[in-house]
């Protein structure tokens, strides 16, 4: 298969993924080794583990109303259910404890979501504002099933299925390539809205909700077993600022979380697909991380600037708010190659736009510009370079900020609304392929950054 085409049991596969917001999964037509299973359980089926409040448990209380608990005060624990000599909220080192941790009782029976509530990491209203021992215990007869969570493939890793579901694809007469003329999955792009509040609410296990604690270590190996515990403890004594502070970033790749699911974009191309959270949290984290952290791909295609980003423009148009305008325009007669990555000049021109577009939160103008430019200097040795400007009309950055632009994880967003992410990776995919970057920007005038990429000479 060539570089710029996207497999369709891949693009399937993420879409599947994201299908099953619904708890249904899409008939395929034909009985796969590897997706489609029908689900074992549905979590609408299910009540919830708790503890929480009845009635909306993020809202504060009116002044003078008594809350009313669904689960079960320290005092008084679930009937036939012996508390354990120690648990986690009393433990001096949960360390220690790692015979219990795959006892519900050791967590009171709390689920994930749950867990974030007891001291208000996740909600305004704690469900424990006294002493760790006062924390409220859930609803130890509820929990899913192990066969709702796990994947019923039986596959021992991904790279397993993966090559299962290729070759089944080779079977059946696959993969296919597609461009943008004929890519099947284009109505696919746009905004989706958080199943929460759909006609139909379509909450996933992975909410945390409907599942305990102690379920979810049991199904993992003992390194992702102590992040697990980590994580709980931490948020449910009160030690942590927001979800997962104290495993992030990989505590965060595995959220039993509500914003895993709420409202999303979905980017789909012919060399490309992404599903981008509408906080922006979770945005191609795992793809970002590899980007900059991992040995980066040193293969590479010869990409034509202008008739990618021409291709793009509808997708990106489609990422943006009412109130953000977009123009593109393209100062190059004819092709503009350069050498990249598979991939990679998308990943650029979406960071871009999305951090354009973030920095506008009352709207404003985007100008995409593509040029060609010639930068002297003796180690750039007289190159011709292609261009590519994005330049937007919102905050801005101070010196301080621009300073550090460019570092991974550094963001000036509010917690939960970006990684840090963005421009790190655009910095390190576009010095990979020998370019250059820079930014120019004013507090309260908007920024400009202009991505310089060696042009390839004309193939013969």
């Amino acid at each position: 298969m060539r570089h710029g085409t996207i497999r369709l049991l891949l693009l399937a596969g993420v879409l599947t993924t994201a299908g099953a917001s619904a708890q249904d999964m899409p008939d395929i037509g034909f009985q796969s080794i590897g997706r489609g299973r029908p689900l074992a359980v549905s979590v609408n089926t299910q009540p919830p583990v708790g503890p929480a409040w009845k009635g909306n448990a993020f809202v504060l209380p009116q002044p003078g109303v008594k809350q009313e608990l669904d689960g079960y005060p320290a005092s008084a624990p679930p009937k036939g259910v012996m508390p354990l000599p120690i648990d986690i909220f009393t433990s001096k080192d949960f360390y220690k404890d790692q015979a219990l941790w795959t006892d519900k009782r050791y967590y009171r029976c709390n689920s994930p979501m749950a867990s974030e509530v007891q001291r208000g990491i996740l909600s305004p209203n704690p469900l424990n504002t006294g002493k760790d021992e006062d924390a409220p215990w859930g609803h130890c007869d509820r929990d899913l099933p192990r066969e709702a969570i796990v994947s019923p493939y039986g596959f021992k890793t991904a790279q397993e299925h993966y090559e299962a579901l290729l070759a089944e694809t080779k079977k059946r007469g696959g993969p296919s390539t597609y461009t943008f003329q004929d890519f099947p999955a284009a109505e696919w792009n746009g905004v989706y809205e958080n199943p929460a509040r759909a006609p139909q609410n379509q909450m996933n296990w992975y909410w945390g909700a409907n599942t305990q604690i102690a379920t979810v270590v049991s199904l993992l190996t003992p390194k992702y077993q102590r992040r697990a515990v980590q994580e709980a403890y931490h948020q449910m004594r009160g030690h942590a600022i927001w979800p997962s502070t104290f495993c992030w970033p990989e505590g965060f790749v595995r959220r039993w979380y509500p914003f895993s699911v709420w409202e999303h974009y979905i980017v789909a191309t012919p060399k490309l697909v992404e599903i981008r959270e509408a906080a922006e949290v979770a945005t191609s984290l795992v793809q970002q991380l590899h980007l900059f952290s991992q040995k980066r791909l040193k293969r590479t295609d010869v990409v034509d600037v202008c008739e990618t980003i021409g291709q793009m423009e509808a997708v990106l148009r489609r990422m943006l708010r009412p109130e953000v305008r977009l123009t593109v325009t393209s100062m190059i007669t004819g092709p503009a190659h350069v050498h990249l990555a598979h991939g990679s000049l998308e990943q650029i021109v979406m960071n871009l736009v999305v951090n354009a577009r973030d920095a506008m939160p009352h709207g404003g103008q985007i100008h995409l510009t593509i040029d060609r430019s010639a930068i002297s200097g003796a180690e750039n040795g007289g190159r011709d370079f292609v261009t590519v400007r994005v330049a937007d009309t919102g905050v801005g950055m101070t010196p301080q900020v621009r300073a550090r632009a460019f570092e991974p994880y550094f963001t000036t967003k509010a917690v939960g609304k970006g990684m840090g992410l963005g421009l790190a990776t655009v910095h390190g995919i576009v010095t990979d392929a020998g370019g250059l970057i820079d930014v120019m920007t004013e507090a309260g005038r908007g920024t400009t950054v202009s991505v310089h990429l060696s042009r390839a000479l004309p193939q013969t």
